[in-house]
């Protein structure tokens, strides 16, 4: 085997330009392995300017909840309100080289009265009635920045110039809309480090039973990871024989 050498480094005659340069093999880069929890700072950055957007998209769907708009519509103009805000930040391609995703995680949903949440129809969809007066709304939408996802979600009345309720009726409203409020209040205390989805399922039923209303059976709360919305681990709103979820603890920067 020869090696390289320099001219004046000649042996047997041989000069510098017999010889083949000897292959190095070119160094390969480490694999870095991208820290997506909550104990990566660029992640949490993340989070949090979806969550700004999300929360600035909900006050304008909200605006848009009065007497006579279609459904479609407000969920359109919430779809690109998201992706219009979302455009004007992190243009710059990632440490990679790759463009960093964006925009809506999940559709606006305008959901009315006996509609429970999800309902974000086809353009081509006229079978919804637009909205009217003491109509009640649930809105639900999310946004994702590199896949980081933000989620929201408000119930709002429909406004009228003359209620058409009678007081029962106003009553039962606000007894609902108070224990969703509770409900979600509790969750968020409970959903730390250590503690289970058996103990929020079973803190859901003693809230609804405080302001004796029903938790709407099938509601499930999901973890989130980068891209992925329904994550593995769930908790059930409530509990019924024939659903049930794999019991699970919650960790630490999920």
């Amino acid at each position: 085997t020869k090696y390289l050498m320099s001219k004046k480094d000649e042996v047997d005659g041989d000069s510098d330009d017999d010889v083949p340069e000897l292959e190095v093999p070119e160094k390969a880069e480490p694999e870095v392995e991208v820290v997506t929890d909550l104990s990566n700072p660029e992640v949490i950055t993340k989070y949090q300017e979806a969550a700004k957007i999300a929360q600035a998209a909900l006050q304008q769907v909200i605006l848009k909840c009065v007497p006579g708009s279609k459904i479609v519509d407000i969920c359109r103009f919430g779809d690109e309100y998201i992706e219009e805000k979302t455009a004007a930040i992190y243009k710059n391609k990632n440490k990679a080289g790759k463009v960093i995703l964006k925009g809506v995680a999940f559709p606006v949903c305008i959901s009315v009265n006996e509609i429970v949440c999800h309902c974000s129809p086809l353009e081509s969809d006229d079978t919804l009635a637009p909205l009217a007066a003491n109509d009640m709304v649930k809105i639900d939408l999310g946004v994702h920045i590199d896949g980081f996802i933000a989620v929201v979600a408000h119930t709002v009345l429909v406004p009228a110039a003359d209620s058409s309720l009678s007081a029962a009726e106003q009553q039962v409203r606000q007894k609902v809309i108070q224990a969703a409020w509770v409900a979600a209040e509790v969750a968020v205390k409970l959903v730390k480090a250590g503690g289970t989805n058996s103990a929020v399922t079973a803190a859901m039923k003693q809230v609804a039973e405080a302001f004796d209303v029903r938790a709407v059976n099938g509601t499930l709360m999901h973890q989130m990871k980068q891209y992925v919305v329904d994550g593995n681990k769930m908790v059930l709103l409530r509990e019924e024989a024939d659903q049930r979820v794999e019991p699970c603890v919650f960790e630490p920067l999920e």
